[in-house]
C-alpha cells in the first residue's frame, strides 16, 4: 500500500480544534509539503500539519447482523443508536444522509471505519438484508434546517455467533 498524507489546520490559539486543511489525499510527501508552504502563506495566524493516513487492516468480518432504518430526524434530535440494556450484538454503527442510499452508504463507512471488512459478498448481504433503498428522494432541499436520514446496523465479529 502506498502511503497517503493529509494536511489539517487549526488557530494557534486553539490547538484542540485540528480540522482538515483541504479535502485532497496526497501520495507523495513532497507534494502535501509544497501546498501546506502555500497554505501557510495564504492563511498566516493558522497553523499547519501534515498527517499520514494510515491503512486500517480490515481483518474482522462481519457474522450475525440486523440492519434497520432508524427513520428520518433533525441532527440536533437524533437519540443516537447503540446497543441497549439487552443488547444481541456486540457492535453498531450507523450513518446520516440527504436520501436513504446516501445513509446506507454511511452506515457501511461507519463499519469499515471500526475496522471490519465490509467485502462485496458482506456488502450484498447486508443490502439484500435492508430492502431497497430510494436514492432520489430527499428531505434537506430548500430547508433551512434540514432533517437527513438515518440507518443503524448491529452485528457480530465471524465466529462469535
Amino acid at each position: 500500500m502506498r502511503p497517503r498524507f493529509t494536511i489539517i489546520k487549526w488557530w494557534s490559539a486553539t490547538p484542540q480544534l485540528k480540522q482538515p486543511a483541504t479535502r485532497k489525499i496526497f501520495s507523495s510527501r513532497t507534494e502535501a509539503e509544497r501546498v501546506k508552504a502555500e497554505l501557510e502563506r495564504a492563511m498566516p495566524g493558522r497553523c499547519f500539519a501534515i498527517q499520514e493516513k494510515r491503512n486500517k487492516t480490515m481483518t474482522q468480518r462481519i457474522g450475525d447482523f440486523r440492519v434497520e432504518s432508524l427513520g428520518v430526524e433533525y441532527p440536533e434530535y437524533f437519540q443516537g443508536y447503540g446497543l441497549g440494556p439487552d443488547f444481541l450484538y456486540a457492535y453498531c454503527a450507523y450513518g446520516i444522509g440527504a436520501t436513504e442510499a446516501e445513509a446506507l452508504d454511511s452506515c457501511l463507512d461507519m463499519v469499515v471505519e471500526q475496522g471490519f471488512n465490509v467485502d462485496t459478498e458482506t456488502e450484498a448481504r447486508i443490502r439484500e438484508a435492508y430492502g431497497p433503498v430510494d436514492a432520489k428522494t430527499t428531505v434537506t432541499k430548500g430547508i433551512r434546517n434540514p432533517a437527513y436520514f438515518h440507518i443503524g446496523i448491529q452485528w457480530d465479529r465471524q465466529g462469535m455467533e
